[in-house]
């Protein structure tokens, strides 16, 4: 078994101080099972932060912290982990991972790329509809970080730059909202829905409803992006 380095150890210690110093806050106003529970989330998320402990370590602690503080039975604790929400979250990673490795984004960038005008409105677009498209089944974040750097080589104008970048912004922030994997607050709302014994909206008929009014939302980020247009004079 690897030792831990001297540096892991002030982290966690770390984390072990701002845990206690808001347990102990939160005594001052709240009663003491739910300090403990501030405490411990505290806790967690300092280790979350400054990975003094690595992440998928850290999602387990719970199974140990719940139960010994007696927060959750550990049967209780550990149910959690098979919800089936998170497995349609790993289902999401799974396909980020595989679009990543397999380079289908930059296949889809280019293609879309080529379908419109080479003018500065018709690549806001392409890049809008990119970023709506591929942040459907990825991450916001991992959708923008991988079109940045095509959108950033595509004009060396500092403002049309900025107007790419933004339109890659908006488009991966609406298009979250097309597929119940786009983005975490979509499989949010399915297990709260699923929890309160709500019916569930399937796969498809999510699609059904949300796809025009990102598509509408995608072409009106695009408009507002073009307005100040006018001040760029090369591309």
């Amino acid at each position: 078994m690897e030792h831990i380095d001297k540096p892991a150890y002030k982290l966690i210690t770390i984390a072990f101080v701002l845990g206690f110093v808001g347990y102990g806050l939160a005594l001052l106003g709240f009663k003491p099972l739910h300090a403990t529970m501030i405490g411990v989330l505290v806790f967690l998320v300092a280790l979350w932060t400054n990975e003094g402990l690595p992440v998928g370590v850290v999602s387990l602690l719970p199974i140990i912290l719940f139960p010994a503080f007696k927060l959750l039975p550990t049967a209780a604790t550990t149910t959690n982990y098979s919800n089936p929400i998170i497995y349609l979250f790993l289902g999401g990673f799974l396909l980020a991972i595989a679009t990543e490795k397999t380079g289908l984004h930059k296949v889809i960038a280019q293609k879309i790329l080529t379908v419109f005008p080479t003018t500065p409105r018709g690549v806001i677009f392409s890049l809008a509809i990119t970023s709506g498209l591929l942040s459907s089944i990825l991450s916001n974040t991992t959708t923008a970080l991988l079109l940045i750097p095509i959108a950033s080589f595509l004009s060396s104008h500092k403002i049309l730059q900025v107007r790419f970048i933004l339109a890659i912004a908006y488009g991966a922030s609406i298009g979250g909202i097309i597929t119940p994997v786009g983005t975490p607050p979509n499989m949010l709302l399915l297990g709260f829905m699923e929890n309160n014994g709500m019916e569930m909206i399937p796969f498809v008929k999510w699609m059904m409803l949300v796809t025009p009014v990102a598509f509408l939302m995608i072409v009106f980020a695009s408009f507002f992006s073009l307005l100040w247009l006018a001040q760029c004079r090369t591309y």
